[in-house]
């Protein structure tokens, strides 16, 4: 299966560099660096020129490898266009993602024309949207070309071509960060990923952050960028870490606003290496904060709150009908006491646990999915009568407990459901009905609210179970944090994964779900919000995963009532049960 390589490795730029002088180097998925951590390249990657007498389809080859420079500037790739064309094109266009170099073929279609064909695996918008294609995708592009001193040279691109750059050249080119909104019911962040180019990264960054809200966020957060803003300069210039940014915009007056606009520039900016702290400026005059001391350098200084919520309470597993303290330091997983001093049992009846933030309450779906227990310290309460096929509960950092089903109540056509659980007990007539007109006709199976509290991710499936997908959607809440629909649209990730099993985020970036043609061929995937997807080694017969921080500390509860852990590369036996219990997830 292909996947994108999301995180560079110093593997990856040794073998560009070999590229750079002729040779061919290809480079395995490995892990390296994080979203918004990567610094530009040391090795600069200037592909040849136009070797005289070349013909049109080394031209076209020749062009596309010199899309693949590191300057920035791309000189050697505007030597196979003619002087008109080298001006007019614009490599910051829409970028092609394509499997190999070999996979390009050139057609000559005409005296002065040619046809350019490969097999392409994603796109980046020149925003930095990454979209993974379907598998077997090809794209074509028609190229005219000139007589210029007698050798052949590119005379016409489509508007729309940008670049098409090879799968193994992408962590070398681009890098994914994150550009930050307000979230419209408190002060905080919630980030979007995005992949761009590593030159001038601080510019593009904050031209993407003065770029419309996304679609899958849209009402779910708010940008503070004035309508129709705009750099003044044409950079962002970075003086001993203060990186300035002078806009052309009509200044906001309410003091919140002006927080929530420093706090997105600051969030974004400061992921660039060298950036420790971010000055802004409208029309060339500084952009006042009272009482908050400029340049910013980090939210809170800002009043926003830290990213992730944390929580003292422990991680549990589910052995039997006892829940006990998932931690190698406790000898022998000792059982969990509730804050009333007993210890819950759990009937075996009850699958699929969820834990709250402050460990007080766990849920659980009844065999027969039409029913939702849930206890509050050691105090049961059922939920019955909302749907069929209930889906796996969990819990959001605002109290929140979460489900999804098919409603029975009213011909209504709920699919997904949120309870507050901070009285401790509830009926279906407190049920909260969440919509989201692209859940129509699936079955929600997983719904899981990412630690920022603001966005969520579904798995679902058609109703006999097939069809699995994952999609991520904000969250549209009203006054005291009530839910009260997903937004409009959502954002598909995993693709082209297939036979999703399980759903957890391991951050507000990224989530980690199970997928296979079949129960024996399953392995955990990590899925990045920016379209990257990165397998690792196999866990047949798995049902279900959490993880109780990042990617190491995924756990996978297999078919057999183990839970498995990571070590290194492979999976080892960290102890029997049927459920790992994460607060808040």
């Amino acid at each position: 299966m292909r996947t994108l390589r999301a995180r560079a490795a110093l593997t990856v730029l040794a073998l560009s560099a070999l590229a750079g002088c002729g040779l061919a180097g290809h480079s395995t998925v490995q892990a390296g660096l994080d979203v918004g951590s990567g610094s530009v390249p040391l090795v600069r990657v200037l592909p040849p020129g136009p070797a005289p007498g070349a013909d049109r389809d080394q031209i076209i080859l020749g062009f596309v490898r010199a899309g693949a420079a590191s300057d920035g500037a791309y000189d050697r790739a505007r030597e196979f266009l003619t002087e008109p064309m080298a001006k007019q094109w614009s490599p910051d266009g829409p970028v092609v993602v394509v499997d190999a170099e070999s996979s390009l073929t050139v057609r000559i279609t005409g005296q002065g024309t040619a046809r350019l064909t490969g097999t392409a695996v994603a796109t980046i918008s020149p925003q930095g949207a990454y979209t993974t294609l379907p598998s077997g995708t090809t794209r074509s592009v028609d190229i005219g070309f000139a007589r210029i001193d007698g050798q052949w040279r590119i005379d016409d691109l489509p508007d729309t071509f940008g670049r098409w750059v090879v799968e193994d050249d992408v962590p070398r080119l681009f890098r994914p960060y994150a550009v930050h909104y307000v979230a419209t019911d408190r002060p905080a962040l919630v980030s979007d990923i995005r992949w761009f180019p590593l030159d001038h990264l601080t510019t593009r960054l904050a031209r993407a952050q003065l770029g419309a809200v996304p679609a899958y966020l849209a009402d779910a957060v708010r940008s503070e960028a004035p309508a129709g803003a705009r750099l003044l300069a044409d950079g962002v210039p970075v003086v001993d870490g203060v990186a300035t940014v002078d806009l052309s915009a009509r200044i906001p007056t309410d003091q919140s606003v002006r927080e929530g606009l420093w706090a997105q520039f600051v969030a974004t900016l400061t992921q660039v290496p060298g950036v420790a702290s971010v000055a802004l400026r409208v029309d060339g005059a500084p952009l006042d904060l009272p009482g908050v001391g400029t340049p910013v350098s980090t939210v809170t200084d800002l009043g926003f709150e830290p990213e992730v919520a944390t929580s003292d309470a422990k991680a549990l597993i589910r052995d039997g009908t006892q829940l006990r303290i998932l931690d190698s330091e406790v000898e022998n997983h000792k059982p969990a006491p509730r804050p009333s001093g007993e210890t819950t049992e759990i009937p075996t009846s009850v699958t699929n646990l969820a834990m709250s933030l402050d460990g007080r309450d766990i849920a659980g779906i009844e065999a027969g999915r039409t029913t939702l227990a849930w206890w509050h310290d050691d105090r049961r309460t059922d939920v019955g009568t909302m749907g069929t096929a209930l889906g796996n509960p969990s819990f959001d950092r605002l109290g929140y407990l979460w489900v999804g089903g098919i409603s029975t109540r009213r011909g209504a056509v709920t699919r997904l459901w949120a309870i507050a659980t901070d009285g401790g007990s509830a009926s279906s007539d407190q049920l909260t009905p969440v919509t989201a007109d692209w859940l129509a006709a699936r079955r929600v199976v997983d719904a899981v609210v990412a630690p920022d509290g603001q966005r969520i991710a579904v798995l679902s499936s058609t109703a006999d179970g097939t069809d699995t997908r994952i999609d991520v959607a904000g969250i549209v809440r009203g006054d005291g944090g009530r839910p009260e629909r997903l937004t409009a649209a959502a954002l598909s990730v995993g693709a082209p994964v297939s036979g999703f099993v399980g759903l957890t985020w391991l951050d507000n970036a990224t989530l980690a779900s199970m997928g296979g043609k079949s129960p024996t061929t399953l392995r955990p995937f990590v899925i990045g919000l920016g379209g990257d997807v990165r397998a690792l080694s196999p866990t047949p017969n798995g049902v279900s995963l959490a993880s109780t921080g990042g990617e190491r500390a995924i756990r996978v509860v297999t078919v057999a009532g183990q839970i498995l852990a990571r070590a290194g590369l492979q999976w080892v036996d960290e102890a029997s049960g049927t459920d790992v219990l994460v607060p808040g997830r």
